[in-house]
C-alpha cells in the first residue's frame, strides 16, 4: 500500500496544501468551533494512500476528494476519538463509510451535523426556515435589542475600569476610532490616537488600557457588570454604526434599568435550567476572576432571553430533529462571542470568541452581543459569530460539498456515538482507523473548553424540547474523558487499542496522530499499540496546527504513524523497521509555516528512542 512507502515528495506536497486551511478551515469544518481540529489535507492523503498505489492518483485525491467514491464502497473509517469530525466528514465524502465515537456529546452534535451535510445535505428548504425562526425571535425579543427603533448589536460592559478606545469603524473609507473621554464620559471620533473631547476640551490618549474608573450609578446587564455605552445599527441608514454614552444619555440609562428589571422576570426558567455548579477542571480562572459559579453567569439576562425564544421559535417552525440539531448548533456557536467570557477588542471592532486559548479569559471590559443581530429578512448578521453568522456558515458547508462532488450515495453508512470508546461495541472489520488521543500534559478537559456551548445547546434543549445534552451532566463527560495522570491514561488508551485492533484485519492499518517532546509521553502510546498487536510501518511528519503564539505546546507538526496488525508468528525484532520521512519534509517549510525546529527534532530523537526501546529491546 502507499500508505506505508510515501515518498518524502508526496508528504511534502501535502505538507503544503495545508497552508490553505492555516488561517481557515475549509467551509465543511468550519461552521461550529471544536479545538485541536487537524487539517483536512491530511485525512485525505491517508484515505488516498490507503486506496490508490500511484501518486498521481493521491495528488488529485487532495484537490478531488470524491474521486475516491468508486474505490471507498463497502470500507469503513473509524474514529474513536472524533472531536468536531473533521476526519469523518472527509471519510464520508470520499465514499467510506463512517463510525465515530465521542464522550463528550457537543463533539457528537457536531460530527453528526457535519456528516448530515455530506450524506444529506441541509434539510429541504433550510434557508427560509432559518430566516423564519431569526426573525420571530427577534420581533420577540425587540424591546430588549431595540433603542429608539435602532437595533443593538452591543452593549459596551466593564467590571469595573473602561478604556478610552472603545471601537473602531470606517467613515468615507477611512479609518476612524471611537473614544470615551476619561473626565466626562462622553463618545468622540477621532483619526489620530490622540484626541480632544468635543464636549469638555480634554486632550487624551486613545488606547486599549482599562484605565478610566466607571461610576456606580451607571446601571449593570450582569452582575458588577456596569453599562457604560452601546453600539446601535440604524435601519433608516443602512444599518449604519451609531454609538451611545450612557453616562450622557438619560433616556438610555432608563431604558437599561427598565429592561433589566423586565428580564429579571422572563429569564428565570432559563437560570432554573441551567441551574449547575460550574465544576469541571479548567473553569477554575471564571470563578476566580470573575465570580462566575454557575453556568446562566456566563451570558447577561437579555443574551439567556434571546437564546429562550430563539429556542422556542424553533421548537414551533422546525418539523424535524435534523432541522431542530443544526439550528441548535447554530445558537451553541453563537456563544462563543455572546458570553461575558468573549473579549472585546476595540482595533477591529469586534469581539474574539471565549476560550481562543487553551483555557478562559474572563477580560476585564467587554460587550453583550446580541446573538439575534441580524437583518430581518435575511441572515446578515449586524455583528460577529452571531446566530445568523452560524446558520450562514452552515449554508456556506453544504454549498461546499455541493461544488465538490454533490452529497454520497446512500451506499455510506454513518454511525455516530456518543459514548466511551472504551465501553462501546466496535464493527467488525474496519479498514482504517485513526486515533488521535487528547495529551496527558495538554488539555486536562475537553468538557472545560466546550462549556460555553454545552450551555447554550443545553438551553435550546430545555426549550426546544430535544435532547443534544440535557442528558449528559458536564463534569459527569469529563470524569469519562481518558485519564491524564500516566497510569490511568495508559490503561484506558491500552484497553482502547486492544479492542481496535480486534476490528483490523492484515489489509487494515490504524493511524496514531501524535507529538510529545519527552520520550515518556511517546512510551505510552506505543506501548499500548504494541500490547494490542500493532506495530508501525511507517512514520510521517506533516504540520498538524496552524502556528501561532495561543497553544501551549511549542510543537506544530504533528505524526502519523501508520500502524498494521501483527499477526500471531510475527516476531517484532525481525520485522522491517518503518519508513519514515521527516527532514526532507520540514526543511522544505518556508518562512509562512514558521515552526519550532528544534523542538520537532527533539520530538523525533524522543519518538525514535521510545519505539526501539519498546520494539527492540
Amino acid at each position: 500500500m502507499l500508505i506505508d512507502s510515501a515518498s518524502s515528495d508526496l508528504l511534502l506536497f501535502v505538507a503544503e496544501k495545508t497552508k490553505i486551511e492555516k488561517a481557515r478551515r475549509l467551509p465543511l469544518h468550519n461552521f461550529h468551533r471544536w479545538w485541536s481540529r487537524r487539517f483536512s489535507i491530511i485525512y485525505r492523503f491517508l484515505l488516498s494512500s490507503y486506496l490508490f498505489k500511484e501518486e498521481l492518483q493521491v495528488k488529485e485525491a487532495l484537490e478531488r476528494p470524491y474521486i475516491m467514491r468508486n474505490y471507498a464502497k463497502g470500507k469503513i473509517f473509524m474514529e474513536p476519538f472524533a472531536g468536531g469530525g473533521t476526519g469523518l466528514a472527509e471519510a464520508a465524502m470520499a465514499g467510506w463509510s463512517v463510525y465515530g465515537i465521542d464522550v463528550n456529546p457537543v463533539a457528537a452534535a457536531i460530527s453528526k451535523a457535519s456528516t448530515y451535510i455530506v450524506a444529506e445535505g441541509l434539510p429541504k428548504n433550510y434557508y427560509n426556515l432559518a430566516v423564519r425562526v431569526l426573525d420571530e425571535a427577534l420581533n420577540e425579543s425587540k424591546e430588549f435589542w431595540y433603542f429608539n427603533e435602532k437595533l443593538v448589536s452591543y452593549v459596551f460592559i466593564s467590571r469595573g475600569k473602561a478604556p478610552t478606545w472603545i471601537s473602531t469603524k470606517s467613515v468615507h473609507n477611512k479609518k476612524t476610532f471611537i473614544a470615551l473621554c476619561p473626565r466626562c464620559l462622553s463618545l468622540n471620533q477621532s483619526f489620530t490616537l490622540t484626541t480632544t473631547c468635543r464636549e469638555c476640551g480634554e486632550e487624551f490618549e486613545i488606547n486599549m488600557n482599562a484605565s478610566i474608573q466607571l461610576p456606580k450609578s451607571l446601571p449593570e446587564t450582569a452582575l458588577h457588570w456596569k453599562v457604560f455605552a452601546l453600539e446601535l445599527r440604524d435601519p433608516q441608514e443602512k444599518w449604519k454604526k451609531e454609538y451611545i454614552s450612557t453616562k450622557r444619555d438619560k433616556k438610555v440609562r432608563n431604558w437599561l434599568k427598565g429592561r433589566d428589571r423586565k428580564l429579571q422576570k422572563l429569564t428565570n426558567d432559563v437560570v432554573s435550567s441551567l441551574a449547575s455548579k460550574i465544576n469541571v477542571t479548567e473553569a477554575v480562572r471564571l470563578i476566580r476572576e470573575a465570580g462566575i459559579e454557575e453556568l446562566h453567569q456566563l451570558f447577561t439576562r437579555a443574551q439567556l432571553y434571546a437564546f429562550k425564544i430563539f429556542s422556542l421559535a424553533s421548537k414551533k417552525l422546525a418539523k424535524t430533529r435534523k432541522e431542530r440539531l443544526f439550528l441548535g448548533l447554530a445558537l451553541s456557536e453563537s456563544t462563543k462571542a455572546s458570553s461575558l467570557a468573549a473579549k472585546w477588542h476595540p482595533p477591529i471592532g469586534e469581539p474574539v470568541p471565549a476560550a481562543a486559548m487553551k483555557t478562559y479569559w474572563i477580560p476585564h471590559y467587554t460587550v453583550e452581543a446580541n446573538p439575534l443581530a441580524h437583518v430581518p429578512g435575511t441572515l446578515r448578521p449586524l455583528g460577529r459569530n452571531t446566530i445568523a453568522s452560524a446558520l450562514r456558515a452552515q449554508l456556506k458547508a453544504h454549498e461546499y460539498v455541493q461544488e465538490n462532488g454533490g452529497i454520497v450515495n446512500t451506499s455510506v453508512k454513518i454511525k455516530i456515538r456518543n459514548s466511551d470508546a472504551e465501553k462501546v461495541r466496535m464493527p467488525k472489520k474496519v479498514q482504517m482507523i485513526v486515533v488521535d488521543p487528547p495529551y496527558m500534559d495538554s488539555v486536562k478537559s475537553y468538557a472545560s473548553l466546550s462549556l460555553i456551548h454545552y450551555s447554550g445547546l443545553k438551553i435550546f434543549d430545555s426549550f426546544c424540547g430535544t435532547k443534544f445534552v440535557s442528558n449528559r451532566n458536564l463534569k459527569d463527560i469529563e470524569l469519562r474523558e481518558i485519564p491524564r495522570d500516566k497510569e490511568g491514561y495508559e490503561k484506558k488508551l491500552c484497553s482502547i487499542f486492544t479492542k481496535l485492533s480486534k476490528s483490523l484485519d492484515r489489509n487494515s492499518r490504524m493511524v496514531l496522530m501524535y507529538n510529545r517532546i519527552k520520550v515518556d509521553d511517546w512510551t505510552v502510546p506505543l506501548q499500548a499499540a504494541k500490547l494490542a498487536g500493532l506495530y508501525p510501518t511507517a512514520i510521517y511528519w506533516v504540520p498538524g496546527e496552524a502556528p501561532g503564539t495561543l497553544a501551549r505546546s511549542r510543537l506544530r507538526g504533528i505524526y502519523l504513524i501508520i500502524m498494521k496488525k501483527l499477526n500471531r508468528i510475527s516476531n517484532t525484532k525481525t520485522m522491517r523497521k518503518p519508513h519514515i520521512v521527516f527532514e526532507d519534509v520540514i526543511s522544505e517549510l518556508d518562512e509562512t509555516f514558521p515552526i519550532d525546529r528544534e523542538a520537532e527534532y527533539t520530538s523525533l530523537s524522543s519518538l525514535l528512542q521510545a519505539f526501539n526501546s519498546i520494539y527492540y529491546s
